[in-house]
């Protein structure tokens, strides 16, 4: 039998469907790039990995909320599927909140390969405190919401819970909040750098992607106050997850475009560097081999410096100062 999709449930499945593979392509993109390409692959890019599958399992189980009334009428569910629906809803809340805390991990982690003064370097680090404090907290008063833990999806036993709706907002204010302090921490330290204009463009495209993803984390929020205020949530909150999937994807896609540029800058880099010594060593070669020393050619030093993203992540913490 055909499944027959509204309008709402049907904007759920092609937003999962477009914004799932883009995420996917960038954060591939960004570890070829650090991994393979640079070789400099860090503790970022592994947070940065742990976030997108989180934003693949938050996809997965609002997708399946769909199939068991997610952007239907409370009323027009049987109780199986309404039991259903609540167990995939409550593992969506949980991976989007560890995807949410991943992220923003990775992009902090990322700000310590530039910034260097020691006043942002210390907003950096209460900020990744308080992201990764509330982070814990999200997750354990999702999971444990209800006590027994089963009544989050079993609305017929005997159960305490926490207030959802006041859970919810408040990790959603958070969320918004740490997003303004995160976008604003590096700003005068971005337009100070005396790096060439095409190394800061990536930086420029990931805070451009980034106030896309907190305006899209302030419509999310308009959407939980309605689910406050209607109790017919299988309906109300397919707009919640359409916004909850936009927002995680374009966090990790922000946080990916940084460390994407090696690709298609390497080989060209490589060439040139590849001239310069194989230039310069065939003259010292001519230099020496007249005395007839081979053995005492000295090592040439690199044509020219490494760039921000090629930088091991555990040099720039461990040095806060140039």
């Amino acid at each position: 039998m055909a499944i027959v999709l509204n309008h709402r449930q049907i904007v759920v499945i092609v937003t999962s469907a477009v914004l799932a593979p883009l995420a996917i392509t960038a954060v591939t993109l960004r570890l070829i790039a650090r991994f393979r390409v640079t070789r400099a692959g860090s503790v970022d890019d592994c947070i940065l990995f742990v976030g997108l599958l989180s934003v693949l399992t938050c996809i997965a189980s609002v997708c399946s909320q769909v199939l068991f009334g997610l952007g239907q009428h409370l009323e027009t569910i049987s109780p199986e599927d309404l039991e259903r629906f609540f167990i995939s809803f409550w593992i969506s809340i949980i991976s989007y909140a560890i995807s949410v805390a991943a992220t923003k991990t990775s992009i902090i982690f990322q700000y310590f390969r530039f910034l260097t003064k020691p006043g942002p370097r210390i907003a950096c680090w209460v900020i990744l405190f308080v992201v990764n404090t509330y982070g814990l907290f999200a997750v354990f008063a999702t999971i444990f919401m209800c006590n027994p833990v089963q009544g989050f999806w079993r609305p017929a036993i005997a159960k305490s819970c926490l207030t959802k709706d006041a859970v919810w907002i408040t990790n959603s204010s958070v969320s918004i909040a740490t997003d303004l302090v995160i976008l604003c921490i590096p700003v005068s330290t971005i337009f100070g750098l005396n790096i060439p204009l095409c190394r800061k463009i990536p930086i420029f495209c990931m805070f451009g992607v980034g106030i896309v993803a907190c305006m899209i984390t302030i419509l999310r929020m308009s959407s939980l106050l309605m689910v406050a205020r209607d109790h017919d949530i299988t309906y109300i909150n397919a707009i919640t997850a359409t916004w909850s999937i936009a927002e995680i994807t374009a966090a990790i896609i922000c946080a990916s475009v940084p460390g994407i540029k090696p690709i298609f800058q390497r080989r060209p880099r490589q060439s040139s560097a590849s001239y310069i010594r194989t230039t310069q060593g065939s003259t010292e070669l001519s230099a020496v081999e007249h005395k007839g020393h081979c053995s005492r050619i000295r090592q040439l030093p690199e044509a020219m410096p490494r760039p921000l993203e090629e930088v091991p992540l555990g040099n720039c913490i461990a040095r806060p100062h140039d």
